[in-house]
């Protein structure tokens, strides 16, 4: 289901640590993006709390692809209902969206995939 979802966006979001520059997100779901969507990073710093200005400004990066593409897919690794970069910048969200965690994009294909 995860793959399928991703092949189909137009607009996908990936974290990735400011501080190595890096996304292991990325390495992972890369191969199932559609070579036709458009892939945003959002830099997060890997510390306990992030600066309500770096959420913030991934925040409005969320909005205004939104706003232009009208849905997203947000690639989470593990288990989201635990822990994700999603909720720490969910709260500076001020734009209507809808939700659906009950996916679990990511990690329902790396179940099938075998990878956990």
């Amino acid at each position: 289901m995860g793959a399928e979802v991703l092949r189909q966006v137009k607009l996908v979001f990936i974290p990735h640590s400011t501080g190595s520059n890096r996304s292991l997100a990325y390495t992972i779901v890369s191969r199932y993006v559609s070579p036709d969507a458009q892939i945003v990073f959002l830099g997060f710093p890997m510390v306990k709390e992030p600066s309500a200005e770096t959420l913030m400004a991934n925040a409005r990066v969320i909005c205004d692809g939104l706003r232009r593409y009208g849905s997203a897919a947000f690639v989470v690794l593990g288990d989201p209902s635990l822990y994700s970069t999603f909720y720490r910048v969910k709260p500076f969200i001020n734009c209507d969206y809808e939700h659906n965690h009950s996916r679990g994009l990511l990690n329902n294909g790396l179940r099938r995939q075998g990878w956990c």
